[in-house]
């Protein structure tokens, strides 16, 4: 089981200025905006310290003025995240409903 995180409104992902300051102390780089918002580009929203950073801060602390970050668990090794106006969905291969050709 692997923990990836999204953002679950309107927006687009961003974080606090707390949760960079916790993501550098971590070792991550990470971009900070004029309002102290963050963003990764390089790390992969499944890294532990991200997911660590945000649960132990909780949604509401670890959210750039943007973003309602969130930790989704999930059952494989794979995953795509889908955006629409800065709300992710996300879709592992267990959610794909195949057609069979008989």
């Amino acid at each position: 089981m692997h923990q990836v995180v999204l953002n679950g409104c309107c927006g687009g992902f961003s974080l606090s200025r707390e949760a960079c300051e916790a993501l550098q102390a971590l070792g991550v780089d990470v971009d900070s905006d004029y309002d102290g918002d963050g963003y990764l580009y390089d790390v992969p929203r499944h890294d532990p310290r991200l997911v660590q950073v945000v649960q132990n801060l909780g949604f509401h602390r670890a959210s750039g003025s943007t973003a309602c970050l969130y930790v989704e668990t999930i059952p494989g090794n794979r995953y795509r995240i889908e955006e629409y106006d800065g709300r992710e969905t996300l879709h592992t291969p267990e959610d794909i409903r195949w057609t069979v050709i008989e």
